[in-house]
């Protein structure tokens, strides 16, 4: 049995009477519990100095640098050597004798435009570490160089 008291309080007892009988329960309100006091508001804190920054390892700026620079000129390599190809296969294509050579034609100008291809790409990475490696060298105190699958993540803070 359960009965709610006017402060909002429930009491309940348990009573056992069989069938047609009648039993009679007191409820008696639980004692009251005293308050708790407030605590104490909490004297203000002192300021936390910064977090320690970690040192910067000295060898990020001119390993990017020179990775950077192998990249250009491998890339310049490969585009200079493309184009020496593709003037190769141009002169022996319209050359009065080519009839013999005409044949593998396809695969000589396949090869040239993969030349190009892996070019553009090694000028493209190598222009895109060359610009980290420059913001990290100016951007230096909280940047952040992260290499992911599909290519490198900057942070830094202005």
């Amino acid at each position: 049995m359960s009965a709610a008291l006017a402060d909002g309080r429930v009491v309940r007892t348990t009573v056992s009477a069989e069938a047609g009988e009648s039993r009679t329960a007191l409820l008696a309100p639980p004692a009251a519990t005293p308050p708790v006091p407030a605590a104490a508001p909490l004297p203000p804190r002192a300021p936390e100095p910064p977090a320690p920054q970690a040192a910067t390892p000295g060898w990020i700026v001119p390993a990017g640098a020179a990775a950077s620079l192998a990249l250009l000129a491998t890339g310049v390599a490969l585009h200079v050597a493309a184009a020496s190809e593709r003037a190769e296969v141009r002169t022996k294509v319209y050359s009065p004798d080519a009839t013999a050579w005409r044949w593998s034609t396809s695969e000589n100008v396949a090869s040239v435009a993969m030349m190009d291809q892996i070019s553009t790409a090694t000028l493209v990475a190598g222009t895109t570490l060359a610009g980290a490696t420059l913001i990290y060298a100016v951007l230096r105190d909280g940047t952040q160089i992260r290499a992911r699958v599909t290519g490198a993540e900057v942070m830094f803070v202005w």
